[in-house]
């Protein structure tokens, strides 16, 4: 239980009721957050900015922004508060901010209109599996003969 409630003194301590912005913070590592709570308070290290050219910015915001808009700290609240209440869902609390992250990946990439491409494989690989796939039914019916004279000395007289 006192877990639990380190878990909710925790994200009250963090919460961000100001109006959105966006502010960048000096700092060598790489990253973007947004700030929970409805103020929707996006904060980029300067390390990402840096990285990052202006499309690719734009994208990051919008990822950010998502998170912000459709309130995902109150998401990963309950899941925090669950997983301190009762160990034992750890993973489940995993998956869910996999999802959130890819809801917010999703959202962003609609906004501009741009989505990765999921890369293909080759098609020496695609041929191969049809080879195999195609073996494999051809073995099998090669051996077709051998199930008939199994069933008939199973059930003779039929």
């Amino acid at each position: 239980m006192t877990r639990g409630m380190r878990v909710l003194r925790m994200h009250r301590r963090v919460v961000c009721h100001e109006h959105a912005a966006i502010e960048t913070v000096d700092g060598p590592d790489p990253y973007a957050v947004a700030i929970p709570g409805r103020g929707g308070r996006i904060v980029i290290s300067t390390a990402m900015f840096d990285l990052l050219d202006t499309e690719e910015r734009a994208v990051v915001v919008a990822h950010e922004q998502a998170h912000a808009r459709f309130r995902h700290d109150r998401y990963l609240l309950v899941a925090r508060t669950v997983g301190a209440l009762l160990p034992g869902t750890g993973h489940l609390c995993n998956r869910l901010h996999f999802i959130i992250e890819r809801w917010a990946d999703e959202s962003a990439a609609t906004r501009h209109g741009d989505k990765p491409r999921r890369p293909r494989p080759p098609r020496v690989v695609i041929g191969g599996l049809w080879l195999a796939i195609i073996a494999t039914a051809a073995l099998a019916t090669m051996q077709a003969h051998h199930l008939a004279a199994l069933i008939t000395a199973l059930c003779p007289g039929g």
